[in-house]
Parts: structure tokens; C-alpha cells; sequence
């Protein structure tokens, strides 16, 4: 039994002494020498009792992880620490605490402030559950300010230490703002670098968000702003490829979001993120190709947009009519990006056009906007001027696709107009505008006007849209071409038809606000039919006459005599242009100018013997 006892005991101690227990004791047995050595001093004798406590003093900063010269490497003893500071009279501990903590915080030795702060606590009072043995009595008294203090430190060193894991930058001093608006700004940009830097390392996001809310609780910040900055992370775009970035798995990150969004209790605030998410994505290219993620966006934003439009409470009557603008917007932009993820998905990213730039940024409020949206859109034809360059275009990130591959581009992309707030017609008036352009840059053939060019100027559905389009293909053919003249006469009866409507617009709003841009509408509408009249009756005169003429001479007259008498007619036409605008020839004036140049072309070649005249 003996033997078995000893064995039983020699266990015990080789346990014990693997956990430490023996150079516990050999601590606490030297802590309690030197205290009751101290305490069994005479009073009379200072002399000893000054190198008592020296002694004690020594073994407190050494214990504390410091020494006399500065700061040092030496692990920090809690246990002997807070038992020797505790019999220091409290200035001299003070003095012996405070000259270690500075050097942890300059090194950024999170876990020495750490237990600093935790000695500090103990030797205040605070007591730990799992170690009971300084009652309360023996801690210092009326410490309540250091107890706070260390306790705040203790935590602020326990983030520290998370933010410096997951390499977040940061500034120790800015936790400790007076500006308490400015301190919880300073915690919230916090949150948004924790949280995006956690995401590289951790799969989970329950487990990111349970790491980002207990930063916020620990700061007394609002529950939900954690949530909120995650779903804005969740929600951006990924320009990294980190393997545990859960945005890179599209249903994974929506299931994510849902999950966030349910922990969001109001409607509003669910939008207002939702919302900051839609604003932050347009304002990035890299967005604006992956129409999948966007779609994902869009349908979040305005599932929340119709909820909060259809709930009776007082909340959603406050900008009702702002919600039903922003609705509008989101399923226009969920309409056209329907179109063009049909049109490319079997494109790769890269061969993708930006698609929120075919939308005029969202407003920064979601106010009632009464502004007239599209009264900063380029016209029919496009930029094609430098003053129209701070136009809005919303078929600009299109062109490319309409140039390279105008037949199928423009049959599948027309139904676009609408939800990009066009008139029926703008895209196929667009490519047919590039089609030119390129043509007469390669000195190609120019469509015909009828088959090509007429049958897309029947598409525009608003009169005023026809009549430019009309015009200025009349300006891209050849100058006494039958082309130009059949654009010319489509522009005029369109442009008459568009006078109508602008003069009938006048009489029925008399009392309408923007009375002024209508008379200035009709004003320009009354010149433009003027100009065409005048620029068809023209063009009617010389072909007439060239007709005439080519009649006249036959096919059995040499050609340079038809040449020389199209010059007179050229030269007859044009000599009353001024620098602006060609003025109008009346027949009779013609056909005086024609019978003076006639006359003049007729002296000069009968002196000229190359000629066989």
C-alpha cells in the first residue's frame, strides 16, 4: 500500500510540476519571504526597511516585465506582479507600473498592454472567477478611476490585437478622441477595413459578422452599422483573388446578403444600403460588366423599394412620390440590362459593354425630382460636335457593338429605347449615322435611301427626331444627287408636320408654366421648314435644269461639253451663297445667271483652239 501511495504521489508532483505548480511556488514562497522580512523590520530601523522595499520595488518591475534601464523582453509574471505592487506603498507601484506600460504601447506589444491592463484591474479590485485568492480588502481602495481605466485599456488592447491579426491599419491615439462623433467615425472606417480584411481569412461571414459586431458593441456603436458594412463589402465588386473571398461565389454571397438583410428591421434602412451599394457600383467601371452581380443588386434594391411603397405606415408616405421616380428608374435599368444580358452571354467580361453608363447617375437623395430628366440628352444623331460634348449619351457604350456588327446589334438592342428613355427608333438612326460616317471616311458607297436610309427614318416615332436625321443624311450625299433630294423632301414634310404639332402644343397650354421654351420650339421649328423649302426648291431647279440639259445635248455630244455646262450651272447656283447659308434662287434670277456665266463660258472657249467648240 506504501508503494502504491508513493507511486500515486510521485504522479501527482511529475503532473503538478508540467503544469507549472512548482516554479509557482518557488514564486510565491520568495513573494512571501520578502514581504514578511519587510513587515518583521523594526519601524526604527529605515535603513532596512528602504532596502526592503528597493528590493520589492526591483522584483515589481521585473515581474512586470521592465527593468531599471528601460524596457526589456522579459516575459511579464501576473501572479508576482500584482502580489508585489500590492505591498508597495501606491506612488511607488504607480511609479513601477507606469514606467512599463509606455514602451509596450510605442512597440505595439499588444499582448504586454493586455496584461498590464490586467495586473492594473487586480491590483484595483477587480476580481477573476477562477482565481479568487486577493479578496477585496487587500487590493488598493477608492482606485475606481485606475479600475475604469485599465479596463478600457484592456479592451481597447484586446482589439488592438484583432485589428493588428487581420493587418488593419490604425492609430491607438485616434480610440481616444474627444470628439466623440469623430471617435465613432474613426471605429465605423474600422469596421469596413476589419471586415474586408477578416473576409481573405475567414470563409464563414457569420462568423465575419460575429467578429465585426462585437467590435461595434465593444465601442458602443449602433448594432446595425456592422451589418450594414458588411453588406456593403459583400456587395462590391472583388479585385482580388483571395480563395476564402465569398464574393467570388455569386449564390453564397446573395444567401450572405439575405441573411444580413433580415437583420436589418426597418424597410428604409434596408434600401438606404441596398442604395449606397447600387450608387457605389455605378461609379466603378469594373461593375458595370458583370451584368450578373448587377442583376443580383438591382432585384435586392427593388424588391425593398416595393415593400416600403406598398406599407400603410407613415414612413412610406413621406417621399412617395420620389419612390415611384426611383422604382421607375431601377426597372428601366433592370429592363435594358435583361436586353443586353441576353444579347451577351456568351461574351466573356472583357467583351462586355459598361452598362451603367447607359444611366445618368442615380440622385445623391431619394427626393422628389421634378426636373425634366431628359433635357440634357444628345439628339438623334449622337455627339457629333464639340459643343455636345457635356451631353448626356446613353448609347455611347453601345457605338462599338453597333459599328462592328450593325444588323444584329441593332435588331436585338432596339427594344432598349424605352428603358434607356429614348424614343422608338434611336438606335437604329444611330447605327445608321456610324454606317455613314464610316463610309464616307473609307470613300465607300452611302446606303441607299430607300431601302436603308428611309426605312429607318419611318422609325423614329417623334417628328422633330426625322426631320434632323432627314437633314443631315441629305448633307452626307452628293450635292445635286436625286439621294439628297429625296432626304431633303422627307426632312420638309416631317418638318412641317413637327410645326403643327408645336403650334397646336401652344394653343392648348396657354397656361402652361414653360410657355417661353414653347414659342422658342415653334420659333426654330417655322425656321427649319423655311430652310428646307428653300434648300429643296433649290436642289429642284439644278437637277431640273442638268436634266434639261443632259436632254438637250444627247448622248452623241462630246462629254466635256456636258461637263463645262454643269460648271455653269454649279458656277450659277453657288454665287449668291454667303458665309453661313446658301440664299434662294428664284427661277428667274437662274436662269439669268445661267444665260451670264453661258455667255462668258462661251467668249472664253471660242479663244481657246483645244477646245472644239
Amino acid at each position: 500500500d506504501n508503494t502504491q501511495n508513493n507511486y500515486g504521489q510521485h504522479e501527482v508532483h511529475n503532473f503538478l510540476a508540467t503544469r507549472g505548480a512548482h516554479s509557482i511556488s518557488l514564486r510565491m514562497l520568495m513573494c512571501a519571504s520578502v514581504v514578511t522580512s519587510c513587515k518583521e523590520l523594526p519601524c526604527e530601523n529605515s535603513m532596512l526597511h528602504d532596502i526592503a522595499q528597493d528590493i520589492i520595488f526591483s522584483m515589481a518591475e521585473r515581474s512586470l516585465g521592465g527593468s531599471g534601464t528601460g524596457y526589456t523582453n522579459a516575459r511579464i509574471d501576473s501572479h508576482l506582479a500584482v502580489s508585489t505592487i500590492l505591498y508597495l506603498p501606491i506612488k511607488v507601484a504607480f511609479k513601477a507600473y507606469e514606467r512599463c506600460l509606455p514602451s509596450a504601447m510605442s512597440g505595439r506589444d499588444f499582448e504586454r498592454v493586455i496584461a498590464l491592463a490586467n495586473i492594473g484591474q487586480r491590483a484595483a479590485g477587480a476580481t477573476c472567477e477562477f482565481d479568487e485568492t486577493l479578496s477585496v480588502t487587500n487590493c488598493w481602495k477608492k482606485q475606481t478611476n485606475l479600475l475604469s481605466q485599465c479596463k478600457r485599456l484592456a479592451l481597447k488592447a484586446y482589439w488592438w490585437r484583432v485589428l493588428k491579426y487581420f493587418d488593419v491599419s490604425f492609430d491607438p491615439s485616434a480610440f481616444d478622441n474627444a470628439d466623440k462623433k469623430e471617435s465613432e467615425k474613426n471605429i465605423l472606417l474600422l469596421i469596413s477595413d476589419l471586415i474586408v480584411n477578416s473576409s481573405r481569412i475567414i470563409r464563414s461571414a457569420t462568423t465575419v459578422q460575429m467578429l465585426a459586431a462585437d467590435f461595434a458593441k465593444a465601442f458602443e456603436l449602433k448594432s446595425d452599422l456592422p451589418v450594414q458594412k458588411h453588406i456593403e463589402f459583400l456587395l462590391t465588386w472583388p479585385e482580388t483573388c483571395h480563395a476564402k473571398d465569398l464574393r467570388h461565389s455569386l449564390k453564397s454571397c446573395e444567401m450572405a446578403v439575405k441573411h444580413l438583410l433580415g437583420q436589418l428591421n426597418s424597410g428604409l434602412v434596408r434600401s438606404s444600403v441596398l442604395r449606397r451599394c447600387l450608387v457605389a457600383a455605378e461609379e466603378k467601371d469594373n461593375s458595370g460588366k458583370d451584368f450578373e452581380r448587377y442583376s443580383m443588386l438591382l432585384s435586392m434594391y427593388h424588391r425593398e423599394l416595393h415593400g416600403i411603397h406598398s406599407m400603410k405606415s407613415k414612413e412610406s408616405s413621406v417621399h412617395k412620390y420620389a419612390l415611384e421616380q426611383e422604382i421607375e428608374r431601377i426597372d428601366r435599368r433592370q429592363d435594358a440590362l435583361a436586353i443586353l444580358s441576353a444579347y451577351f452571354r456568351e461574351r466573356k467580361l472583357d467583351e462586355r459593354p459598361l452598362f451603367q453608363r447607359c444611366f445618368q447617375p442615380l440622385p445623391s437623395d431619394l427626393k422628389p425630382n421634378d426636373t425634366n430628366a431628359g433635357g440634357n440628352f444628345v439628339g438623334v444623331l449622337g455627339i457629333i460636335a464639340e459643343d455636345q460634348k457635356d451631353l448626356f449619351d446613353p448609347l455611347l457604350p453601345l457605338v462599338p457593338y453597333l459599328k462592328k456588327d450593325p444588323s444584329r446589334a441593332t435588331s436585338a438592342l432596339a427594344p432598349m429605347c424605352i428603358s434607356l428613355g429614348l424614343p422608338s427608333g434611336f438606335i437604329h438612326a444611330r447605327a445608321l449615322v456610324h454606317r455613314i460616317l464610316i463610309a464616307k471616311a473609307l470613300n465607300g458607297s452611302l446606303p441607299p435611301f430607300e431601302s436603308e436610309v428611309h426605312p429607318t427614318i419611318k422609325k423614329l416615332r417623334i417628328a422633330n427626331d426625322g426631320t434632323e436625321l432627314a437633314e443631315w443624311c441629305s448633307s452626307q450625299y452628293d450635292e445635286d444627287s436625286t439621294q439628297r433630294f429625296l432626304c431633303l423632301e422627307v426632312a420638309l414634310n416631317l418638318a412641317i408636320k413637327a410645326s403643327t404639332f408645336a403650334e397646336q402644343a401652344l394653343r392648348t397650354h396657354r397656361n402652361f408654366q414653360n410657355r417661353t421654351k414653347m414659342k422658342e420650339d415653334e420659333k426654330k421649328c417655322l425656321e427649319r421648314v423655311e430652310r428646307l423649302t428653300l434648300a429643296k426648291s433649290s436642289l429642284s431647279d439644278v437637277i431640273t435644269v442638268k436634266r434639261m440639259i443632259k436632254d438637250e445635248i444627247g448622248a452623241d455630244n462630246l462629254p466635256i461639253i456636258s461637263t463645262l455646262l454643269f460648271k455653269v450651272v454649279e458656277k450659277a447656283r453657288f454665287q449668291n451663297c454667303s458665309k453661313n447659308r446658301m440664299e434662294g434662287l428664284t427661277p428667274e434670277k437662274l436662269v439669268e445667271k445661267l444665260l451670264v456665266e453661258g455667255s462668258l463660258l462661251t467668249a472664253e472657249l471660242s479663244l481657246d483652239p483645244s477646245v472644239p467648240f
